[in-house]
């Protein structure tokens, strides 16, 4: 009995962990996956649903607390990287229409929040000065913001990845150690109960 209560033990441990991996193997994959449409090139009508078809994904990792609370750094990543995504859809709408740059209100919101917008586009940044019919233009381009922010999700999504790898090899490694231990206690019990049935066996033929 207590030989198959280890063994059902030993299962659970291993199927948590199992479920564990693949959730969070799954909302990284989404994050890749819209990582991989924004590279390639996405429209805004085809943004906003992709982004939640991924908060989906990411949602079901993040919601189970049993599952986030094996690696809160691997939950910081992949919070952020959906956070970042989110938030370039806000920048995104924040495009003026008629203008077709970021309008000026936004402005304050998105170099607070990313700094690294208000350089220069040739430094990196989205910000543009220039002179167009006698009047100076100072604006922020809104598909280098959108490059910024995205950078900063793909950043996210490189550590999560990396530490799924080391959650995973880790998870390995100490399964294989459980079952050694495992295999030798049934090994003693076996030994155990083999000496008993010698000795009730010994006991019979006296």
């Amino acid at each position: 009995m207590k030989t198959k209560m280890m063994i059902i033990v030993f299962f659970i441990i291993f199927l948590f962990t199992t479920v564990h991996a693949q959730t969070a193997k799954n909302a990284i994959f989404a994050l890749k996956e819209l990582q991989a449409r924004c590279e390639a090139g996405i429209s805004l009508r085809d943004y906003a649903p992709a982004l939640g078809k991924v908060k989906f994904q990411v949602n079901q990792f993040l919601e189970n607390k049993e599952e986030t609370s094996k690696s809160k750094e691997l939950n910081g990543h992949i919070f952020k990287a959906m956070f970042y995504y989110e938030y370039a859809l806000d920048a995104w709408k924040a495009k003026s229409p008629r203008t077709g740059i970021i309008q000026k209100n936004w402005e304050p919101l998105i170099i607070k929040a990313y700094p690294q917008t208000d350089k220069l586009i040739d430094e990196g940044g989205a910000r543009v000065i220039s002179n167009s019919a006698g009047m100076q233009l100072n604006y922020l381009m809104p598909s280098s913001v959108l490059s910024i922010i995205w950078n900063e999700a793909s950043k996210e999504i490189v550590n999560a990845d990396k530490i799924l790898v080391q959650f995973k090899d880790q998870k390995s490694y100490e399964e294989l150690l459980k079952e050694n231990q495992d295999l030798k206690e049934k090994n003693e019990s076996l030994k155990l109960e083999i000496d008993k049935i010698k000795q009730s066996s010994k006991k019979g033929k006296k």
